[in-house]
Parts: C-alpha cells; sequence; structure tokens
C-alpha cells in the first residue's frame, strides 16, 4: 500500500521545525542582547518587534544600495543607512542580514545597556545590528558595546532618521572620542 504523500509532507515538515527549535535552543540567552540568532531563522517580528506588523511580503530591491550594504558587511565594515522615517532602513538591513544565512545575528537590547556590556563569544561570523541608533545612544554604557562589538571585529549595521536625530547620533560618538571616520 502506498503511502499518502500528504501525511509524508507533514511528517517531514514537522520534523524540520523541530530541528529547528533544538538548534535554536543551543544559542545562548545573554542580557545585553534581545536576539541571539542565526540569520536564516530571523523572522520580521524578531528583527522590527513594533512595525513587524506593517511587514509585506514583497520587498523593493534597491540594487545600488542593498549590493553596497552586503558588500561592506562581507568586508566586515559597520554601515549606517540614514534616511528619512518610514523610508526603508529596516528592511533593507533586513534583507541584506538575511542574504548571509551562515552568520549569527546579534541585537542589543537597548534598555539593557552597561559598562560592563560583554560581547558573547560564538565562533560564528556575526554581524550586529541597532534599529534608531539614536535611542540606543541615549543609554548609559552604549558607546562601550559599539566600540566592544567594533573591537571583537563583528560588522555592526544601524539604522538612523535623517535630521536631528542623525546630528545626536554624531555628537555622541565624538562626545567618548570615537570617531565616526573610524568606526562607520
Amino acid at each position: 500500500k502506498a503511502k499518502d504523500p500528504e501525511f509524508t509532507h507533514y511528517m517531514a515538515s514537522f520534523r524540520l521545525e523541530e530541528l529547528r527549535e533544538e538548534i535554536l535552543r543551543g544559542f545562548p540567552k545573554n542580557r545585553y542582547f534581545r536576539l541571539v540568532k542565526p540569520a536564516w531563522a530571523i523572522s520580521p517580528e524578531d528583527f522590527m518587534p513594533i512595525r513587524y506588523k506593517y511587514f509585506r511580503s514583497t520587498y523593493l530591491p534597491r540594487p545600488n544600495i542593498d549590493q553596497r550594504i552586503r558588500e561592506l558587511i562581507e568586508r566586515g565594515e559597520h554601515v549606517v543607512l540614514v534616511g528619512e522615517s518610514l523610508s526603508g532602513k529596516s528592511r533593507s538591513a533586513y534583507e541584506a542580514i538575511r542574504s548571509f544565512p551562515d552568520r549569527i545575528i546579534l541585537i542589543p537590547e537597548v534598555t539593557n545597556v552597561s559598562a560592563d556590556f560583554e560581547v558573547p563569544d560564538l565562533s560564528q561570523p556575526t554581524i550586529a545590528f541597532v534599529d534608531d541608533i539614536d535611542t540606543f545612544l541615549g543609554q548609559d554604557g552604549a558607546t562601550t558595546a559599539l566600540r566592544r562589538l567594533h573591537t571583537a571585529g563583528i560588522p555592526i549595521l544601524v539604522t538612523c532618521r535623517f535630521g536631528p536625530e542623525y546630528g545626536f547620533f554624531q555628537e555622541e560618538l565624538e562626545k567618548k572620542d570615537y570617531r565616526l571616520s573610524e568606526a562607520f
């Protein structure tokens, strides 16, 4: 008697999901990061927890920008995406990060940054992402966190609104003698 293909497909899907959950359980919890996950497992909700409900399944590629972001990350450089509110900065970052499925993504916990910030030792290629960097920099220890990620050789991808937020971002880094040209 032939196996029911629908049942076989269901069992294969169930096993893959089980395997996925087992892999993700192996990633360390860290009080400094709200997310430590492989890029292949990131969902829009993980990436943009407040705005994910507006996430569309289709993405309007920006070939020159998208390619440039990927090239800079591949070279281990830091990237700042600056633009108007709701212009697609976070979505461009999400798409760029998803193009590196073998990398681990670190998203710092914006409300829990302190001077004793530690970068986890994951022994895998990693990318750090900070959405709306100006809100992150308003926290004590944020510049220390960026410096430690930078020192660990982790490319940092950040978004920032164009205007006063970007000015604040530049001022905060300069106050701490963390020159924009050195890091981003």
